[in-house]
């Protein structure tokens, strides 16, 4: 764990004794934390680049502080909401479409390539990806 990161859950850790984060509603409000949390945690997660916030999120876990590491997936799930060419989905839809492929493996680093055979197999596994809602 890097400093950055320790002072990150530090902060986190005494604001949250100090004022208890608010259940983050599921599915999320909006693409804003602000929207979804108080904004004084919001304030936490926001500024950091998605390497950071996926170290602050593994940070959150290492020490078992619960509530950060749902803050950090929170806040990922927001991110990758705002990628969504036609925007986050509106009331009661929770279905979202990755449109851009590209995009995510840059903007979550990943670097895995995945054949055809093993796509199918994930779509396969998991018939909601693609449903029409």
């Amino acid at each position: 764990m890097k400093s950055r990161e320790l002072f990150k859950l530090v902060e986190f850790c005494k604001l949250h004794v100090k004022t208890p984060m608010c259940e983050i509603p599921v599915p999320l409000r909006s693409d804003k934390m602000s929207d979804n949390v108080q904004p004084e945690f919001a304030a936490i997660v926001d500024p950091l680049d998605n390497v950071a916030l996926v170290s602050l999120l593994l940070a959150a876990n290492f020490t078992n502080v619960d509530a950060l590491e749902t803050l950090c997936i929170a806040c990922l799930a927001c991110r990758s909401v705002r990628m969504v060419p036609d925007g986050p989905p509106e009331a009661g839809k929770q279905r979202v479409i990755l449109k851009d492929e590209a995009g995510l493996r840059e903007t979550f680093n990943i670097t895995a390539v995945f054949t055809p055979e093993d796509k199918a197999a994930a779509l396969e596994a998991n018939p909601w990806l693609m449903a029409e809602s």
